[in-house]
């Protein structure tokens, strides 16, 4: 935190220099589009397939395309969500209420990153190797192609814990130091 004490106001409130996390914010928004541009793009792909295999009988498959296609919109439909708590500064909001909010938003991030497993990687494990074994059948390759896509979630899942403690861990203690300075001021 760059010179957090700039000055004093005429109250004698310490004037504490508020920095946005703007890097992180914008990694987020770019991670969200990028995200929702690969769902947009898949989504009818998933449905076309998912149309095609339940009229030729092949069940499985029908209902896991199908089941990706909600996935894809459920997801879509989250990142939305989290990234609309993101705080707009504002110059008529009080710095405190900026700084809780920002807070709030970066756990919620942060929290998102850490439960990605559930909402995120598992759905789309199970979508899609059900749409694989349904093609394919049971055997070999099914059990294979399992045990992959299991390693990829698996890896997807350590990222974003990593990215979760080192990009939002530091940005919610920045932010916790600036309000306990203003509430200890107060």
């Amino acid at each position: 935190m760059r010179d957090q004490w700039k000055a004093r106001s005429d109250d004698g409130m310490p004037v504490v220099q508020v920095e946005k996390p703007s890097s992180v914010w914008r990694r987020v928004r770019w991670r969200d589009y990028s995200e929702t541009f690969i769902a947009v793009l898949l989504a009818p792909m998933f449905a076309w397939s998912s149309i095609r295999t339940a009229q030729s009988g092949v069940w499985v498959t029908a209902v896991c395309a199908a089941m990706l296609v909600v996935v894809m919109i459920y997801i879509t439909l989250r990142l939305r969500v989290e990234r609309r708590k993101i705080p707009r500064r504002e110059p008529q909001m009080p710095v405190l209420e900026f700084l809780h909010a920002e807070r709030k938003a970066l756990i919620a991030q942060r929290d998102m990153l850490l439960s990605v497993s559930r909402w995120y990687s598992a759905p789309i494990a199970i979508g899609v190797i059900g749409v694989y074994g349904g093609i394919s059948g049971p055997g070999i390759s099914l059990a294979v192609y399992g045990v992959v896509v299991m390693l990829l979630c698996i890896g997807v899942d350590r990222l974003n814990r990593y990215a979760a403690h080192t990009q939002f861990d530091g940005a919610i203690a920045t932010i916790e130091q600036q309000i306990a300075i203003l509430e200890d001021s107060s």
